[in-house]
C-alpha cells in the first residue's frame, strides 16, 4: 500500500490502484484504472471527452433533421449515432477500462446510451479533476493540461 488515507470501504486505492479486496477483483477489473496519469493520457482523455461532448450536440441538433426530405435527417441522425458509440467506446478506452467495447455495446440501446453517456463524462471528468485540471462545459482545455501535468 502507498501509505494514502483511503476510506474503509474502498475496493481500490485510488492514489496507486492496488485492491485492497481480492473479493472485489471482477468489480474493479471493469471499471477504468485510476492509477495517477501522465499529461499525455491526460491530453488523450481530454481530446476524447470533448469528441464525445461535441457527438452528443450534433446528436441534440439532429433531432431537428429528421424533417428533412427523402429521408436524409433519418441517414445523418444514424450516422452521428454511430460516431457518439464510436467516442464512448474511445474514451473508455482512454480512461482504461478492460471493457470499452461492452460500454459502446451497451451505448446502441436507445434508452442505455444516454445513461452511458452521463457515466462515461462523469468518469472522464473525474479522472481529469482529480489530476488537477478543471473541467467546463465541452471538457478540458489543453493548455490546463500543460499546467497540471
Amino acid at each position: 500500500m502507498c501509505g494514502e488515507a483511503i476510506m474503509a470501504g474502498a475496493l481500490k486505492c485510488r492514489f496507486c490502484g492496488e485492491v485492497l479486496d481480492p473479493r472485489a477483483y471482477h468489480f474493479v477489473a471493469a471499471t477504468p484504472d485510476a492509477s495517477p496519469r501522465n499529461s499525455e493520457d491526460l491530453r488523450r482523455i481530454a481530446k476524447r471527452q470533448t469528441a464525445l461532448l461535441f457527438a452528443v450536440l450534433l446528436n441534440l441538433i439532429s433531432y431537428f433533421l429528421l424533417a428533412l426530405p427523402y429521408h436524409i435527417g433519418l441517414y445523418i441522425n444514424v450516422a452521428i449515432y454511430i460516431f457518439q458509440v464510436i467516442c464512448i467506446f474511445r474514451l473508455a478506452t482512454a480512461l482504461g477500462s478492460r471493457v470499452a467495447w461492452l460500454w459502446a455495446l451497451g451505448a446502441l440501446i436507445p434508452c442505455v446510451s444516454f445513461i452511458l453517456l452521463y457515466a462515461v463524462n462523469g468518469l472522464a471528468t473525474n479522472a481529469l479533476q482529480s489530476c488537477g485540471v478543471r473541467v467546463g462545459l465541452f471538457g478540458a482545455r489543453l493548455a490546463d493540461i500543460e499546467s497540471a501535468g
